[in-house]
């Protein structure tokens, strides 16, 4: 049977004021307060708890930094509402963790990983000029999301 509606789904879906950025300093302030509201813990990513903010923002600088993690920050309307910590090997982008900000809501959310996953597929990788490809593990306890 003919999807003939995909397209338009994905465009449904993307319509809205989401957008996806490099993490830098400004972001710094949203993470730790997510971090602050045991967003982390909830999802998986575990720091050590109660650092204060520039205790914080050292031991998530090392903690990207020793497991060569790259980080973009998901906006919706200029507020950021989650970010994506993945591995860029080649072609292949090994999403580590999706870490969802409290004030996001599930649209969000969806909206969110359907414009990371569309951005992957349309970006080429430089050296081989082919489109990325997204490698996704989960855990036995998120089974019912996928």
């Amino acid at each position: 049977m003919k999807q003939a509606t995909s397209k338009a789904g994905l465009k449904k879906i993307l319509s809205r004021n989401i957008a996806l950025q490099d993490a830098d300093q400004e972001h710094l302030k949203y993470i730790w307060a997510s971090y602050k509201k045991g967003d982390f813990e909830k999802q998986g990513l575990y720091i050590e708890q109660d650092l204060e903010p520039n205790d914080f923002k050292e031991m998530f600088i090392e903690y990207l930094q020793a497991l060569t993690l790259d980080i973009h920050i998901i906006l919706f309307d200029e507020k950021p509402i989650g970010m994506v910590l993945y591995l860029s090997r080649g072609r292949v982008l090994q999403i580590e963790n999706l870490i969802w900000f409290s004030w996001a809501s599930k649209r969000n959310a969806l909206e969110g990983i359907v414009l990371f996953l569309d951005t992957a597929r349309r970006t080429q990788d430089i050296s081989t000029a082919q489109p990325y490809k997204v490698l996704i593990y989960s855990r036995e306890k998120d089974k019912r999301n996928f």
